[in-house]
Order: C-alpha cells, then structure tokens, then sequence
C-alpha cells in the first residue's frame, strides 16, 4: 500500500511539475520581505493562487500535450491521461474558488481582475495560446513573472514601483523562455508548433537577442531608479545580468540561466529598498560573490567551462568591483587601494585570480595596474566632492567592459572589424554605454577612441579623460 501510495505521489510530482513551487516562492519571497507590514489576508490568498495556478497550469499543459509526451517525451509522463483530468479537474475547481475567494477579500479590483487574466491565459495557453509564434512566450512571462509581481507591488505601492521591479525579472525571462525553443525545437516541429527558432533559424535568433540584450543593458544602465548613492550598484548589477545573457545566449539552457536570472531579482529587489548608502560589509559581501562566479566559471581554474568565460570573468571583475569601489566613501577606497598595493607587491607577488593577461600575476598585469592607479587617484580627488560627481567615474567601469562582451559575443560572420581585433559592434556599444551613463556625446566619442586604438593602455587613456573631464568638464561640449 505504501510502496503504490509512494508510486502516484511520484507520478503526481512528474505530472505537476510541483518540483517547480520554490520559483513561486522565490518570486514573492523579496516582495513579502519588503512590504511585511502591509500584508493582509487578501496578500495571502493571492499567494495561494498563485501556487496552485501554477500546479494547474502544468496538469492542464500535460494533459493536452498527452499523446505528443507519450511518442517524444516519455520522461514527462507521470499520470495517464484520466488521472491527469482528473486532478486537472480538481486543482481547476480550487483555482475557481480561490479567484473568487479574493474577489471577496479584495478591497480593489487589482487582485481579482488580474487573478482571473491569468487563469484565462493559464487555461487558454495550451490548446490556443502554445501555437501562436511569440505569443506563447509573452503569455509565459505574462502570467508566471510580469502580472503576479506588478499586481502584487503595485497594490502595497505605486506603478513606477511596480514596473521598475517587474520589468527587468520578466524581460530576462523571455531571453530564457526564447532559449527554450531553440532547446525544444526538434520536439516542437514533430508537434506542428511553429516558435521563432523554427520561424526563422536558431542563429539568427541568438542574434536578434543578443542585440535585445544589449539595448536591455544601455537602458537599464541609462535609467536611474535609485538614489545617486546606491546608483553604481544599479549600473553594475544591471551590467553584469546583461553580460551573463550574452554568454548564455549560445550555450544549452539547462535552468542556469534561470538561476542567474533569480539571484538578479533577489539583488534588484534589495537594491531598489536599501536607501542608505552602501557599508564596507555589504561591499565585502559583493566582491565574495564575484570571487565565487570566477571560482565556478573562469576556464583558468574549471576547464570544464568554456575558454569565453575567462573574459567573462576579467570584466566582471572591472565592472564589478568598480561598482562596489564607486559606492563607498572615497577615502576608504584609496586606503583600500593602498593596501591591496603593498600586500600584493610585497607579500603576494605571484597571486593570480586566472583573469590575468599573458598569464602574468595580478598585480604584474598592465590593464589592472592601470585600474587600480586610476581608482587611487579618482578617489583622492573626489574626496570632498559629492556622490553625483563622484560616480562620474562610472563609463571607466563600465564602457571597455560592454564593448568586449559585445564584441566577443557577436557571431564571427557579422563582426565588422575596424582595428586589429576590435569591431563596430563592440565599439558602438563603447559609445552607447558612456552616452548613457553620462549623456555626453564628446565625452562617448573620445572614450570611444581611447579604448579602440589604446591597446593595452586603454584603461589609462580613458582614465585620463574622465580626470580631465572632473575639472574642465567635457560634458557640456
């Protein structure tokens, strides 16, 4: 009895996908933290349909696809098809009475009118809704990131807040729910489902969200969501996720991504709260988790992993710790440097974190010395000024690092190569990402130059404009 009992709870798992529940509780787990004094009862039966709207939407989507699982998935078959009905059925009946419980409950009709759009497109997704091109994707995103998130915001704060906070989590769910496809694509063309890969081809497609994600990173980095002093992490949060998705974008999705993507949501969530400036805790905090990426990725010390994600890393590292540096005050990041400098030259000549160029140690490599002489002197400088000219420093940070991961991340027949190895698409992202930071045009021109015909000392000429751009301010040519 126990041993059949055992065997349907299991088979009842596979159906469900139940496995799958964390993701909701993920999802609302920043939310609930954040608005804890305001969640009411009305809060609590909208997470409970949310969780069980989830578990109908993958019984009702096993049911109709059935026979399709049977013939080419036959790892997705946990139920029969009567048993699925059945608990379709029932789980169906619940999220009818839980819609209408909220009905109820609610003191407006921002939880019940868009409770019952997700049920419809929940119910709708499969037999209509699965084999519209793109549609299905939006629905996706639509009614498991964009409604449940934006409704539940909006109802403890207001709509900015709301966007600001949906937005990014579902449009880096669409990059994954696309990436799917390409994943699925035999099975979805033995099931007459036409989605963009079959459409049009997968690596026309990889291309098309590489540039989708490119523009991701110049708004979300152009946008200024939180106050000036937290406003380098937002930079840095924002142009490392779009730095990951270039790099994932050509690899097998193998919910990697979709775990890169839930870590960007928890931060954004902390980041868009957290008002105070940044402390030295919270700081040591962020370099931990960039030497851990480097740990897991960076092909010098896992050669499991690809040679790219050696690049990967060195940027994440400048853009990141560049990020974390611009966030505290001024006079604890030149004694940081100072440090850094003394223990590396004299105790730790030959430490070396993999990301290093021609294999030399850390503190031998050109580019970082370049970086840590520069962030030295920017914070000498900067240290009676305040935070909106302090972080004036930010396209150092930011504009080589877009411009390699672009670069290096475009398919080899499209680059267009203007100078030894770098390319347009590399340096008009360069130039996007320093107008979108600092709204300069001239200042976007010359670190454009800088960085395409700086070689090795690249870091250095750009460093130099943005001295000379601190106290003859370039910005308004």
């Amino acid at each position: 009895m126990n041993n059949k009992l055992k065997k349907k709870v299991n088979q009842f798992v596979v159906s469900s996908r139940i496995d799958g529940i964390p993701f909701i509780f993920i999802i609302f787990l920043p939310l609930c933290y954040n608005y804890w004094n305001q969640i009411y009862y009305e809060d609590i039966v909208f997470l409970s349909l949310s969780c069980v709207g989830f578990v109908y939407g993958m019984l009702i989507n096993n049911y109709f696809d059935f026979e399709n699982d049977y013939k080419h998935n036959p790892e997705k078959i946990g139920l029969n098809q009567k048993e699925l009905f059945i608990c379709t059925i029932f789980f169906g009946t619940i999220y009818i009475c839980l819609n209408i419980l909220l009905s109820l409950v609610s003191k407006t009709l921002d939880y019940p009118l868009n409770a019952f759009l997700i049920y419809c497109l929940v119910t709708a997704y499969t037999p209509i809704l699965k084999r519209i091109v793109f549609i299905k994707n939006i629905c996706t995103v639509a009614y498991m990131c964009f409604i449940p998130v934006y409704v539940f915001v909006k109802n403890h704060s207001n709509y900015s807040n709301a966007l600001i906070i949906s937005i990014p989590f579902s449009l880096l769910n669409l990059i994954r729910e696309i990436l799917l496809d390409i994943n699925d694509i035999e099975e979805d063309k033995s099931n007459k489902i036409t989605t963009l890969p079959i459409l049009f081809d997968k690596t026309t497609i990889r291309n098309y969200l590489k540039i989708f994600i490119s523009f991701f990173w110049i708004i979300g980095i152009g946008i200024r969501v939180v106050p000036f002093n937290v406003f380098p992490i937002q930079v840095g949060l924002i142009s490392i996720i779009s730095s990951y998705a270039l790099h994932r974008i050509d690899i097998f999705e193998n919910r990697e991504f979709a775990c890169g993507i839930l870590y960007f949501y928890l931060t954004w969530n902390i980041l868009l709260n957290k008002n105070e400036k940044v402390s030295l805790i919270d700081a040591l905090i962020g370099v931990s988790i960039i030497l851990y990426i480097i740990c897991i990725k960076n092909y010098s010390i896992n050669p499991n992993s690809p040679k790219i994600w050696k690049i990967f890393c060195r940027k994440i590292v400048h853009m990141g710790v560049g990020c974390l540096a611009l966030s505290l005050e001024p006079i604890t990041i030149a004694h940081i440097v100072t440090g850094f400098v003394i223990i590396s030259k004299n105790l730790l000549p030959k430490m070396s974190l993999g990301i290093e160029k021609y294999n030399k140690s850390l503190i031998q490599d050109t580019g970082i010395k370049c970086w840590l002489m520069f962030l030295f002197v920017w914070s000498i400088q900067n240290i009676n000024n305040s935070n909106e000219v302090y972080i004036k420093a930010l396209p150092f940070f930011i504009s080589d690092p877009a411009g390699a991961m672009v670069g290096r991340t475009t398919n080899l027949s499209k680059k267009i190569f203007i100078w030894n190895e770098k390319t347009l698409q590399g340096s008009l992202m360069i130039f996007l990402s320093v107008y979108a930071l600092r709204k300069s045009i001239i200042l976007a021109i010359l670190i454009g130059f800088a960085e395409l015909f700086g070689g090795e000392y690249d870091n250095a000429l750009i460093g130099g404009i943005l001295l000379i751009n601190l106290y003859f301010n370039l910005e308004v040519m």
